[in-house]
């Protein structure tokens, strides 16, 4: 295994080519694996990861999704105690939006086992990243959730119980603790 750092121009050309969906999967989630590593080892500014984050609009793949989420959660962790923070929520949240909006919060047909988990991936990040239609869609389909189990998809229990508990108050933790 080994990471790429390319230069600047050609950063440039592949996150093209990761908008208009030109590479494979596989290629795109490596491109972004790659800037994050870089970006960890201090080898590139983490605009650089963010720029090419900004490609991945159309991007529908839920393994991609999942490797651009566990960039962002971990930009978030080396950014915690930085005063420019809520910058990366709303670039996350602005980037995340219209997918979350396009995935909803039910199945749609014939989706498969992989648009169930891009939609449990996309509305995660959306609510970690503290976008508040979805926040408070968790925060209502929790409240459901308490009065019948039943009415909570097991694909999307995570989701809005993480959701929920970082969003919610000292009797939401206290409920979430009898729970656990």
């Amino acid at each position: 295994f080994f990471r790429v750092d390319y230069e600047p121009e050609n950063w440039d050309r592949l996150g093209g080519a990761v908008a208009r969906l030109e590479l494979p999967a596989t290629d795109r989630l490596g491109l972004v694996d790659d800037a994050y590593a870089l970006v960890r080892a201090g080898l590139q500014p983490a605009a650089r990861c963010l720029e090419l984050a900004e490609q991945y609009r159309n991007e529908r793949d839920a393994t991609v999704w999942g490797d651009l989420a566990g960039s962002f959660y971990g930009l978030e962790t080396l950014l915690l105690d930085q005063p420019y923070l809520p910058l990366l929520d709303r670039f996350v949240q602005d980037l995340v939006r219209p997918v979350a909006r396009e995935v909803g919060w039910e199945p749609q047909a014939n989706e498969g086992h992989l648009g169930a988990l891009r939609r449990s991936i996309v509305l995660g990040l959306a609510g970690a990243f503290r976008n508040p239609e979805v926040v408070a869609e968790a925060k209502a389909r929790f409240q459901r959730y308490l009065a019948d189990p039943s009415s909570l998809r097991p694909d999307l229990r995570a989701v809005v119980i993480g959701i929920a508990g970082q969003e919610g108050d000292r009797a939401t933790y206290d409920r979430l603790w009898d729970l656990a």
